[in-house]
């Protein structure tokens, strides 16, 4: 991974060796920036992508089992900063292995079109999502191996497919090989350096 962009506060970017091949920054940011652009669905994860995990314990799990049978759960979603403005206006579903009522108000935040819950299996998903579109750009954004599963299968059935691993330490032990973007959880980069 070659850093590209670091602000003051510590968040940052980077790109894989093979997505900087050797480029100028210049060349590298203009890259990044097209293929956001021309990005016609995203597929997205919710834990510590777009938000903080819900590190759940046992009294936690009996709360949320409790209000999920009496259909009275409340979510009150908290995402990382540009988040929001990130997804406003893009197409996007939310894919991910939390349970429907945080699908569903992580979905209603980021203004996804759908959201997939319990999605356990990602390549298949990707797989069985991917079965009916012709000529998508697909965006995968997430946080493990999970998401880039999901770019594999896309790539294999000849999408294009612009993938982005959030991490929240450079170098992490979690960097996943084969994503095309590195970042920390913060989207006001992406749309930094868009402009």
């Amino acid at each position: 991974m070659q850093e590209i962009y670091r602000t003051l506060e510590g968040d940052w970017l980077g790109v894989s060796d093979s997505f900087a091949e050797n480029r100028q920054l210049d060349s590298i940011i203009s890259d990044i920036s097209r293929k956001v652009r021309e990005t016609d669905l995203w597929l997205v994860d919710l834990d510590s992508t777009i938000g903080p995990p819900a590190y759940l314990n046992t009294n936690f799990w009996l709360y949320i089992m409790d209000s999920f049978l009496n259909d009275s759960l409340q979510i009150s979603p908290i995402t990382y900063p540009g988040v929001i403005d990130f997804f406003s206006g893009e197409k996007s579903e939310l894919v991910t292995r939390n349970i429907p009522p945080v699908a569903a108000a992580y979905q209603n935040i980021i203004q996804a079109n759908n959201s997939f819950p319990f999605q356990f299996d990602k390549r298949k998903f990707a797989h069985n999502y991917s079965k009916d579109k012709t000529n998508v750009k697909f965006g995968v954004v997430g946080d493990s191996g999970l998401e880039l599963s999901m770019k594999h299968v896309l790539e294999e059935n000849n999408f294009d497919c612009f993938s982005i691993q959030i991490l929240h330490r450079p170098y992490s032990f979690n960097l996943v090989p084969g994503f095309d973007v590195y970042m920390t959880p913060d989207f006001r980069m992406l749309s930094y350096i868009m402009k």
